[in-house]
């Protein structure tokens, strides 16, 4: 690994080598990693200005400490989060991800693994950009629906949450049986001091101080952070990040006042820390610092503040903007608008030169003229007229800032307790982590090689080498090992070796190209413990006859905007996969597209809009049928049938029936149904597809009553069954998602997997005049592959996870037209 900071590699190991040579007293057991998001030195004295002694400023080590990105720009919080949870620099955006978009695992997991509890707090959004980086790892820190999902299946002890970031059209009571799901103790407010600290708790109220007076309806964050710290003491240690995350969001208004009330509230939270130390002193380590800095304040070193200028104001900017907006929109003139505003700003007596100045932002608001330069850079996003009123006040107080968003400037880290000896200059915000690791653990090679370790969730399962798809020139493993490996592949054909690979990580795939169709192949794995696998295989034959067209079968991709279900689906990843498989599919050829229900997960038109903007890109016809998650009646039933046309249907291509069932619902027996079995012609091919299974597989579910259709048995249903019974056809069908074939009469029937379920792929088809050949193709990376495997850990049955346990044989093979 490179660490891209002005060091440099042999400066980073020869500090440690020191550090760890000399010693720096005990190893702590106890760690706060303290972020005031956005709080550079300028907001520190701002606050120490009006407040005078702080708990800031009674820290022994206090560093300057470099904050730019991986491209040595400024930074924004989800590179600059990533750099404090898991040591590395990267792009702006970038959530637990390395600068070339590869998950790593944080320091926060790491302690985890090791047995430590871990606990995340965060004034402002849980699944924002600073405590996300911790817990989550995603492309982009917009991704909110992704990142509640990391942080369900982080499985850390305890979250202190102000609030959430929602996806939308997901609620809070969505948000809490989420959590729950995922074993989490969900409280709120008071509940937060009656906590059992043998469950995992997550708390929700906002911490947010009210205006004037400094008071809130919950408990504070210095409370959150005292409450945790009794929670999480246990006899290995804990390690938690409280983050002061208001600070930043006040200075990109540029609203001193609010800055300054923040700050209390971080300090308070800060004393908390330190009150823990002072009970553990030699096994307490509580460093603090900022991930950037936001507003840029500059002062002016003749003046000095008023003690006190902001206590006046009554309301942090955002919350004047609306009252504001009311005024005017209800015929409010410009001096009425100015007083309301400086009365509540704490203006007074002003200058002709101030008048002049709040009268044009005034103007301004009221009546427009904003250029696009005010609005980018001379008042951004916010009321001129409040912005403007402020400026004044900061004018007359000495200082000013110069921007509404990050700046460069070094910020300032503290350290005290255990290991603060560690803590010297120089020192990028990506050291941070390293610094922690090295003083808890003796060294930071573990957070090093984290850098290079893909992280997954943390549920039990066993390593895992299967058999994925075939065609007739290649084979395809999948690998998913509980720790990275070094292991050696070996193909044969009888006694001769092909080919040998060798693979190291944790997971993966393994291809073996330019083979011999129809041909009997051994692989055999081997791992440097000298652990032995055989594998058989067989790759697929070359079908006679004159290919007619290829399609695929896609099924079951349940697109959500919401969250991961906690054992199975991967929600907030179905756009993306299914927005990858049709890129693929406009890519390959492929001439036909069929659907065979649960396109959407809730049923929702949002859902369905998502799916539209998808397959609007497919180059290819498509087919597609409702699923039973597809029930909605209205818009979103007007919608599917705009762009999915009727319920059932047939129609021939290349000289193919392909036919369409409605069982949504579960059942057959409807007349457009009939009416299209109908018009089947038992003597020519046919493909067909329907959500439901038209004949039960009892070997996959047995005691499942909703695995087949409901009205097998009713005389209309038997009827049309037994028509496809007799038939050319060759039967998809989804819901299930689990490997099997199951034969109605001389019409096989195979269940498709699923694009967000394990094993997450779709199926790629070409079709002959003597049959079709399938196989199957992954929907997604084999990182989120694996991922998806181990959070559905809790359904494997064996070492094989039992929806994949026959998937290499049925989805990969030649299947002949039956004969009638």
């Amino acid at each position: 690994m490179r660490f891209k900071t002005k060091t440099g590699i042999f400066k980073k190991f020869l500090l440690i080598f020191l550090f760890a040579g000399f010693g720096f007293g005990q190893t702590p057991k106890y760690v706060f990693l303290m972020i005031g998001d956005g709080m550079s030195g300028s907001h520190r004295r701002l606050f120490h200005d009006q407040f005078g002694p702080m708990t800031l400023g009674t820290f022994e080590k206090s560093i300057l400490t470099g904050t730019d990105n991986v491209q040595g720009k400024t930074t924004d919080s989800a590179a600059s989060g990533t750099a404090l949870a898991c040591g590395i620099k990267t792009c702006n955006g970038a959530i637990g991800m390395n600068a070339d978009k590869v998950p790593v695992t944080g320091l926060a997991k790491i302690l985890q693994n090791r047995g430590y509890k871990i606990g995340i707090i965060s004034s402002v959004g849980i699944n924002d950009a600073t405590p996300a980086a911790h817990y989550g790892n995603r492309e982009h820190r917009s991704l909110h629906a992704g990142l509640l999902s990391d942080m369900a299946a982080s499985n850390f002890d305890f979250f202190g949450i102000s609030s959430v970031l929602y996806p939308k059209g997901y609620t809070e009571a969505m948000f809490e049986a989420r959590m729950r799901r995922s074993g989490y103790e969900f409280c709120r407010g008071a509940e937060l001091f009656n906590l059992d600290p043998a469950k995992k708790n997550a708390v929700m109220s906002s911490m947010d101080p009210d205006w004037p007076a400094q008071t809130r309806n919950g408990p504070s964050l210095a409370e959150y952070t005292r409450e945790a710290a009794k929670l999480l003491k246990n006899d290995i240690g804990f390690f938690m990040m409280v983050e002061g995350g208001a600070i930043d969001h006040r200075a990109h208004n540029n609203d001193s006042a609010g800055i300054i009330r923040e700050m209390a509230e971080f300090d308070l939270a800060v004393a908390a820390a330190v009150e823990f130390y002072n009970q553990y002193p030699a096994e307490t380590l509580v460093v603090v610092t900022a991930d950037h800095d936001t507003g840029g304040i500059i002062f002016e070193e003749d003046k000095s503040a008023a003690p006190g200028f902001w206590t006046s104001q009554t309301m942090k900017l955002l919350d004047m903007e609306p009252v504001m907006e009311q005024m005017k929109n209800s015929g409010a003139g410009l001096d009425a608008l100015v007083e309301w505003c400086v009365k509540n700003t704490g203006l007074e007596d002003l200058t002709a030169d101030e008048t002049a100045r709040i009268m044009q932002a005034a103007n301004y608001y009221v009546h427009g003229g904003l250029t696009a330069e005010d609005k980018m850079t001379g008042y951004g996003r916010y009321n001129p007229l409040a912005v403007e009123v402020m400026r004044v006040r900061d004018t007359r107080n000495g200082f000013r800032f110069t921007t509404f968003g990050h700046t460069s400037r070094k910020i300032i880290t503290n350290a005290k307790g255990s290991g603060a000896g560690l803590f010297t200059e120089p020192l990028e915000n990506s050291d941070i982590p390293h610094r922690i690791a090295t003083a808890m653990l003796g060294r930071n090679d573990e957070l090093i090689s984290g850098a290079k370790t893909i992280p997954f969730p943390p549920n039990e399962a066993m390593d895992y080498i299967a058999l994925q798809s075939a065609t007739p020139e290649s084979l395809m493993l999948r690998a998913g090992l509980m720790s990275e490996q070094n292991l050696r592949f070996t193909l044969s054909a009888g006694e001769n070796v092909v080919e040998q690979k060798e693979f190291y990580g944790a997971s993966g795939r393994i291809i073996f190209s330019d083979l011999t169709p129809d041909t009997d192949y051994t692989v055999r794995c081997e791992s440097g413990a000298g652990k032995v696998q055989k594998l058989t295989a067989r790759t697929l034959k070359q079908p006679a006859g004159k290919k007619l067209m290829s399609l695929a079968i896609i099924s079951d991709p349940h697109v959500s905007l919401f969250p991961d279900n906690p054992a199975s689906r991967m929600h907030s990843l179905s756009v993306d996969i299914l927005t990858g498989i049709v890129n693929d599919l406009n890519q390959s050829g492929c001439e036909l597209l069929l659907l065979p229900g649960d396109l959407t997960d809730k049923s929702r038109e949002e859902e369905l809009e998502a799916v539209e903007n998808v397959l609007s890109g497919a180059r290819m016809p498509l087919i597609a049928t409702k699923g039973n998650h597809d029930q909605a009646e209205g818009g979103f039933a007007e919608k599917w049938e705009q762009l999915f046309g009727a319920p059932a249907g047939i129609k021939t291509i290349s000289g193919i029936q392909f036919v369409w069932l409605d069982t949504n619902d579960g059942r057959l027996n409807k007349p457009w149904n009939a009416g299209v079995i109908k018009q089947l012609d038992e003597t020519k091919p046919a493909v067909i597809i329907s959500h439901y299974q038209l004949v039960p597989d009892k070997a996959i579910a047995p005691r499942d009553a909703d695995a087949g259709i409901h009205d097998a048995k009713n005389f209309r249903c038997r009827s049309m069954l037994k028509k496809i019974a007799r038939s050319r056809s060759i039967i998809y069908v989804g819901h299930k998602n689990i490997a099997s074939i199951a034969m109605l009469g001389n019409a096989p029937q195979f269940n498709c997997p699923q694009t967000t379920q394990f094993p997450n792929g779709y199926l790629a088809a070409e079709i002959y005049e003597s049959g079709i050949q399938q196989w199957f193709v992954p929907g997604t990376d084999p990182y989120r592959e694996e991922y998806s495997r181990r959070l559905d850990s809790s359904s494997q049955r064996t070492e094989t996870p039992f929806r994949d346990a026959n998937s290499f044989t049925v989805w990969n093979r030649f299947v002949p037209w039956p004969k009638n």
